[in-house]
């Protein structure tokens, strides 16, 4: 099979592989570039619109994919209202994984600040993204910082649980750890997912994709040699 061939093929197995991956992890895209001292990036856990972001000169909410816009180089700050859920230096993608240093899915840290944002979700629903609402975002101007590595949330949280269901009129449930680890690691999934091409050459030639599994991890593809 020739190389153009090769390729066609290769693509057209990429694209079915894709349109998978996507529906899996729900669509969304990552931020694109702006100018030589800007660039675009999301927040994801899930697609989480309606946090209030930093960068330098830049500030604004996160978009409904979670886009915001960075400084290169420069630290990004999430809040909600009084709440400051952390700084890392911008990047395209940023997890809460990526907000506290050396963390993993076993984190207290991060555990505490998923279940945070997945109770300020306004329809309790994260498969369809995580939405902070304009009321939520203005009576949380009134709140002050929760310790996110407490082992105890729900009772650093109660007040602020009340105040989103009153903002809201609808019902604000805090997760336990083990929710919210497992909605974690499938949006760590989701970021690390996808299909991939590109050509080899050395002792032979040819091209390869292969595809990351967005629910599962595992890694599959397809390789062909253009002399074998």
């Amino acid at each position: 099979m020739k190389s153009r061939q090769i390729s066609r093929v290769v693509t057209a197995l990429l694209f079915s592989l894709g349109i998978a991956f996507l529906t899996s992890c729900g669509g969304g895209s990552g931020g694109g570039s702006g100018s030589s001292a800007t660039a675009g990036g999301v927040f994801k856990d899930s697609n989480t619109s309606g946090l209030h972001y930093v960068s330098g000169s830049q500030s604004g909410t996160t978009g409904p994919d979670g886009s915001f816009t960075y400084e290169v180089g420069q630290p990004v700050t999430f809040s909600i209202g009084g709440v400051t859920i952390g700084t890392v230096v911008g990047q395209s993608v940023i997890t809460p994984v990526d907000l506290v240093s050396g963390a993993n899915s076993n984190s207290v840290q991060v555990q505490n600040i998923v279940r945070f944002l997945l109770m300020l979700d306004s329809d309790g629903d994260p498969t369809n993204g995580i939405n902070i609402s304009t009321a939520t975002q203005a009576v949380a101007a009134s709140w002050s910082q929760v310790n996110f590595t407490t082992a105890n949330l729900p009772a650093a949280l109660v007040s602020i649980i009340s105040d989103a269901a009153s903002a809201d009129g609808t019902p604000h449930t805090l997760p336990d750890t083990t929710v919210a680890k497992a909605h974690l690691e499938s949006t760590l999934l989701c970021t690390r997912a996808g299909a991939f091409r590109g050509t080899f050459s050395g002792t032979d030639t040819g091209a390869f994709g292969f595809l990351v599994d967005a629910k599962t991890g595992f890694l599959s593809g397809v390789a062909f040699s253009n002399g074998t």
